[in-house]
């Protein structure tokens, strides 16, 4: 009699797998995407972002970020900080992002297409920075 790799029993464990891994790695590359988007440049950066540690497992006790109790962003909220950054890229991968607030930060560049791939952002404001373009 021959036995099938995936029975129920098998199912359930790596479905389990696959969820815990699913909700375990997103945080850690929220953190990636961040981090790397404030040092993109060689820029200095401002004392107010002096908690963002790469080495944190998900950025939610980070200044100016709020996250859900599931510990995805849910917002970023940086308002009248000189950055002189470009527009953040890879904002696509924060799945639960709802509240981009980067004004007066002296932005530039282009606002990426795949922000319309944040399927939960509903408030965007890129209000008082440099030239960006749409």
């Amino acid at each position: 009699m021959s036995r099938r790799f995936l029975d129920l029993p098998n199912l359930v464990v790596f479905l389990t797998f696959f969820l815990l891994l699913h909700n375990f790695a997103l945080p850690s590359n929220e953190v990636d995407v961040l981090f790397s988007w404030l040092h993109s440049t060689n820029s200095p950066i401002p004392q107010t972002f002096s908690n963002w540690n790469p080495s944190d497992s998900n950025p939610c006790k980070w200044s100016h970020i709020v996250c859900s109790s599931n510990l995805f962003v849910t917002e970023i909220d940086i308002q009248f900080i000189q950055l002189a950054l470009p527009f953040p890229s890879n904002l696509s991968s924060l799945q639960s992002l709802q509240k981009l607030i980067i004004s007066g930060a002296n932005l530039t560049g282009t606002i990426p297409q795949d922000i319309g791939d944040c399927v939960s952002l509903v408030t965007l404001d890129v209000s008082s920075n440099g030239p960006c373009t749409y």
